[in-house]
């Protein structure tokens, strides 16, 4: 294995903090669209 292909695999190597970190930015996103669908609903019982 050469100098390269040792960068690259590290570059390649996610950590675990990070994907912990994407699990926690999609549960959010999820939450919000959730919220923003029940505000749209609200806002359209009133009218």
């Amino acid at each position: 294995m050469n100098e390269d292909e040792k960068e690259n695999k590290e570059v390649t190597e996610i950590p675990d903090e990070w994907k912990k970190m994407k699990t926690q930015i999609e549960t959010l996103e999820k939450k919000l669209k959730e919220w923003n669908e029940e505000k749209t609903m609200e806002l359209n019982g009133m009218n």
